[in-house]
Parts: structure tokens; C-alpha cells; sequence
């Protein structure tokens, strides 16, 4: 078996993949236990453009609550 060592640059990168995988993880509601694709990361990649999109649509709506009438 080889010690394989990772650059710091790798690291960073694999640190920021995590982050966003456990971000889209909680976007798409997985966190709770009723969902069916509770505790899988699987597919997540997919539909990541979905999510990003309807966080912004959230985040513009929360901004703006206070000028709907």
C-alpha cells in the first residue's frame, strides 16, 4: 500500500467540494428523514443548478417581503 500525500491546493479544493455537496444536500430538503433520497449525496451534481437557482429566487423574495404589498 502507497502513502499518497495531497498538495495543499487539493485539499482546498476537496474541503470546498464537501461544502457544497452538504450545501445542496440541505437545499434539496435530504436532511429530512421523510425524504426518499434521505442520506444519499446521489444525483445531487444534477440537479445542482436547480437548487442554486431556487435559493437566489428565496433569497430575492426574502429581500424584497417588504415591499409586496
Amino acid at each position: 500500500m502507497t502513502n499518497k500525500s495531497f498538495s495543499l491546493a487539493q485539499l482546498k479544493e476537496d474541503r470546498k467540494r464537501v461544502e457544497q455537496m452538504n450545501r445542496w444536500y440541505k437545499l434539496d430538503g435530504r436532511d429530512n428523514k421523510k425524504h426518499k433520497f434521505h442520506g444519499l449525496f446521489t444525483g445531487l451534481g444534477k440537479i445542482s443548478k436547480k437548487l442554486e437557482l431556487l435559493e437566489r429566487m428565496s433569497n430575492a423574495y426574502d429581500a424584497n417581503k417588504k415591499y409586496i404589498p
